[in-house]
């Protein structure tokens, strides 16, 4: 399965409600009510190929800067691959202050490196057996990642790189969702004294396929997780105390993660909801959360850039349909989830491979995007990291990475 069977919930059950329903009115968006919602004709391109799939919507926070989502662009047409054919679904690539490089490999269950940044030593760094996603260097050295299939885990920092494990549920201390199980590990980020933010995808966890090699797979729990609505979460781990706190709950499919630079916030992204969340850590709003900013695309890996703003990666275009239905679908339409699972695949919806990358602001603003509308460099972007002027870039649906000059 590949990209186009992540939007089959969302998609077509959006469809549905849009049958009984009008496209014109009031509807809540994150709270509050926005009202003349139009969505633009799938026919009728104009310019640039996104333009007539972005969604009109009077107040949603990505109407300010609609003139850089449609200005085209063929920026990541000028990536250059890294290592290709030498790495398996690569979901997200990180880099330390020393320039190592580090490839989450979620297709074969390891990690792999480049030392120095030196391709030519490209090797494995380290095996978990299971489905390595987001990871990031913590300032001790020791490499962070959330495992999809084991839970919340560690590469020590050392010769010995001794693989450890850290969490995977609960503690019964916490104000939400006190024992329960942490299914589906995807996004982390770590602060300077070594708490962990990550994120709880959705409470289905992926499984195993024997006819696929006896691998994980991810992209099939995603689709899952779209009929089953908004179960991700936010959650922290204390390694002081062992405790692993749930900080935020309801968000449709919860993905990348990152801190802000004075460690005030951390935003989440929410795939499916096509949007970013801002939960507070200091100052007044501490222990409240907000839109960060709202997407015509799925947000997948958030990374901090040097300049303090955040670079992100965006898998896939997000149908209007989709779009729609995010902010329409209720308890009714539970039952039309579970018929939408059992479709035949020929009747999914296609979506066109394209590589997208958003730089925002400390504020959520859009700065800059980088696109690659056909996708014959970088298409299903899943991360997106900046180290000394270049930008690098995960998939989980290819055996390369790339990078990108920013200079």
């Amino acid at each position: 399965m590949r990209a186009g069977e992540f939007f089959l919930g969302v998609a077509l059950a959006g469809l549905a409600v849009a049958l009984g329903r009008r496209l014109q009115g009031s509807i809540p968006v994150g709270g509050n009510v926005v009202t003349q919602v139009k969505i633009m004709p799938i026919l009728n391109v104009s310019g640039c190929p996104l333009e007539s799939r972005l969604p009109s919507v009077e107040g949603w926070p990505f109407e300010d800067d609609a003139a850089i989502w449609r200005q085209p662009n063929r920026s990541l047409v000028e990536a250059v691959e890294l290592l290709g054919g030498k790495l398996d679904r690569p979901e997200t690539v990180t880099v330390d202050a020393q320039g190592n490089v580090y490839f989450m490999e979620q297709g074969a269950g390891r990690i792999s490196w480049a030392p120095g940044g030196d391709l030519s030593k490209h090797e494995l760094f380290a095996t978990t057996g299971g489905s390595p996603l987001g990871g990031v260097v913590s300032e001790a050295g020791d490499l962070i990642f959330a495992d999809a299939a084991k839970g919340l885990m560690m590469v020590e920092h050392g010769p010995k790189r001794v693989v450890r494990f850290l969490t995977d549920r609960v503690s019964l201390s916490s104000p939400l969702d006190p024992g329960t199980t942490v299914a589906f590990p995807d996004g982390v980020t770590v602060t300077r004294d070594g708490t962990v933010y990550f994120s709880d995808a959705a409470s289905l966890p992926p499984q195993r396929y024997p006819s696929k090699g006896d691998r994980f797979e991810v992209v099939e729990a995603v689709t899952d997780a779209v009929l089953m609505g908004p179960t991700g979460r936010l959650l922290r781990y204390s390694p002081l105390l062992g405790e692993t706190t749930v900080l935020m709950t309801g968000l449709w499919f919860a993905n990348g993660v990152a801190l802000s630079y004075d460690e005030t916030f951390v935003l989440v992204a929410g795939s499916i909801e096509n949007r970013v969340h801002r939960y507070w850590l200091q100052g007044p709003k501490r222990g409240t959360h907000e839109v960060f900013a709202v997407l015509p695309g799925v947000p997948d890996g958030i990374a901090l850039a040097p300049d303090g703003g955040f670079w992100l990666a965006l898998f896939a275009e997000l149908p209007p349909l989709a779009t729609y239905a995010c902010t329409r679908l209720e308890g009714s339409v539970i039952p039309l989830r579970a018929i939408l699972a059992r479709l035949p695949r020929a009747l999914l919806p296609r979506i066109r491979p394209v590589g997208m990358v958003a730089k925002l602001s400390s504020e959520g603003k859009v700065l800059r995007f980088l696109l690659d509308e056909d996708g014959s460099t970088v298409r299903t972007c899943t991360s997106a990291v900046e180290h000394a002027g270049k930008l690098y870039l995960g998939n989980v649906d290819s055996t390369a990475a790339a990078v990108l000059s920013l200079r």
